[in-house]
């Protein structure tokens, strides 16, 4: 084994001449561990209402290492989840947060204020989230206003010591330092003193937090060498793919951010193989952190590097082209009715964006031509072609190039009339039963069949391909789960359309279960070992067959 280890240190990293970070230290919710981890500030809040479980559960649910949470102390010294020193507008209670008591607060609505659907959400005891995140998530604790010694004794008694770090000012650090016998994680503000020397010698710390804009390659290397882990605080204009990437190329090890669905996207797609295993069809846009056929949900899947977006088109009673779901209104705008009964001007009024949350309100009903704009040359398009009038889509996916980029999913006579028009489109029908498959086949002559989950077999699979047809399925429901993906892709599915696609994502990139605990224990050997560097940019996995390693040079870049 001795031997072995040393050949696999050798082999799979590269080192660029530091010492080493006690990477160790805390839990490592993914396995390999990421280059760069992402720290969800105050959880995913362009989709839940923020420091709230919801959306904590959706940093979580979407793979993330970190979750940044921020505590305050209420009257009667209990320890709350809550920004901010005033309870207004993000609950429905007024004045200061520490003149209540934590039974006063957990009365209060922190939901509704973001959108209706989380009505009754809670503000978060911290022991209640200390709890939540158990072999979960590790916990940025920003202490707005802390006791120290309850503080320590929280963590300590939820056995989380692996799991947080505690950002704070210098008095708060010091304090939790004497108080955990320096077993709790601190992490200073590199702005509060910028001597790097000084957070290294007086305070020991885990971790060091910096601003985008004072970090620098020299920076890093220096906290490396002491075995401090550097964080980038990315928010605001900060946030962005060519900010990430410097920040990455400095060799950071966390990134703090508002869009660290990007982060992680980005990074799996390094690490896929080319052609990837499977496209994924983001259904609806990416609805899970936008309002569903709306504009910022389509630019989110283009945003993750998806292959192609679900989009659903109807007609507005004075003919034009609009995508939304369901043939009424009602259930995710603010008016009502049937969309054929509305005009083109009556429905571009409603709001399309409240009822998912407030960061979207005021979003509009788009029309075909926006997402086409919005599409072309970005990314592929999958209509699933509702109410339409055939000349017209022909006529709109010519003006906007899209005709070769475009998918069109719908009923039998309405494709063949598209392709009478339009030969070069790509249609799709539905296949309910093995048995229609030759029927369809020879009376649509589609690009590909969206096949029922349900029906899907290696044998069905291999029967359309051979006829030249590629095969999409629907993954959403009962169906969207790591299983179910590997299943499908190891039968030779084309496209997988999901509500989920970063958990989708993770699982065509993820060894099966018997490598992933053998990959666990060898990362753990080679910890103990002292191999694993700041320099790293590397993962390793192991086959079935045997000792594979793959050298992820582009892993550590965007």
């Amino acid at each position: 084994m001795a031997a072995f280890l040393a050949v696999a240190v050798t082999a799979v990293f590269t080192v660029y001449g530091q010492a080493a970070p006690v990477t160790d230290q805390f839990f490592q919710p993914v396995m390999a561990p990421r280059p760069v981890q992402v720290m969800a500030h105050r959880g995913l809040m362009i989709a839940a209402p923020e420091n709230t479980l919801a959306a904590f559960q959706l940093a979580v649910d979407m793979g993330f290492e970190w979750i940044e949470a921020d505590v305050q102390l209420t009257k009667d010294g209990h320890h709350v989840i809550f920004h901010g020193s005033t309870l207004d507008g993000k609950t429905n209670g007024t004045g200061a947060l520490g003149d209540h008591t934590l039974d006063e607060i957990k009365a209060m609505d922190a939901g509704s204020w973001f959108a209706p659907r989380f009505a009754g959400e809670k503000v978060l005891a911290l022991a209640e989230l200390l709890a939540f995140a158990k072999e979960k998530i590790n916990i940025y604790i920003d202490c707005n206003s802390v006791n120290p010694e309850v503080l320590v004794r929280e963590i300590r008694d939820a056995h989380m010591e692996r799991q947080v770090v505690v950002f704070g000012d210098q008095r708060l650090l010091k304090e939790v330092r004497e108080l955990s016998g320096g077993t709790v994680p601190l992490m200073p503000d590199f702005d509060d003193n910028p001597d790097l020397d000084f957070w290294v010698h007086k305070f020991s710390p885990a971790a060091i937090e910096f601003e985008f804009n004072r970090l620098t390659p020299e920076l890093v290397r220096e906290a490396h060498s002491a075995g401090v882990l550097v964080q980038c605080k990315s928010l605001g204009d900060r946030d962005n793919p060519a900010d990430w990437q410097k920040a990455i190329e400095m060799g950071v090890d966390w990134i703090q951010t508002d869009r660290g669905e990007e982060i992680v996207a980005a990074q799996i797609m390094r690490m896929l193989p080319s052609p990837r295993p499977v496209m994924i069809v983001a259904h609806r846009g990416v609805s899970q952190l936008a309002p569903e056929n709306t504009l910022p949900a389509f630019r989110k899947a283009i945003a993750l590097g998806l292959d192609y977006m679900e989009a659903d088109v109807w007609m507005s009673k004075d003919n034009r082209m609009v995508v939304i779901h369901d043939f009424r209104v009602d259930g995710k705008t603010n008016g009502t009715g049937i969309v054929r009964n509305r005009t083109f001007a009556e429905l571009r009024a409603l709001d399309a964006g409240s009822k998912f949350g407030k960061p979207y309100a005021g979003e509009k009903i788009p029309t075909l031509e926006e997402v086409l704009e919005l599409a072309r040359g970005k990314i592929k398009l999958y209509l699933d072609a509702k109410y339409i009038d055939p000349a017209r889509l022909v006529d709109a996916l010519r003006t906007h190039r899209m005709e070769n980029d475009t998918v069109v999913y719908g009923g039998p006579s309405v494709l063949k009339e598209l392709t009478a028009r339009a030969p070069e489109l790509k249609v799709m029908p539905r296949l309910e039963k093995p048995d229609y498959l030759d029927k369809l086949a020879a009376e649509v002559h589609p690009y590909a069949f969206d096949v029922r989950w349900d029906i899907l077999s290696p044998e069905l699979i291999d029967r359309c391909h051979s006829l030249g047809i590629k095969v999409f399925s629907d993954a959403i429901g009962n169906h969207e789960s790591v299983s179910e993906y590997r299943k499908a892709v190891s039968w030779g599915i084309d496209a997988i359309q999901t509500d989920h696609p970063l958990r989708l994502l993770n699982a065509v990139t993820r060894t099966q279960q018997p490598e992933m605990r053998v990959e666990r224990r060898l990362t753990e050997l080679l910890r103990r070992a002292g191999a694993i560097a700041s320099g790293v940019r590397c993962f390793a996995t192991l086959s079935m067959t045997g000792a594979r390693f793959l050298d992820s040079a582009g892993a550590g870049t965007l």
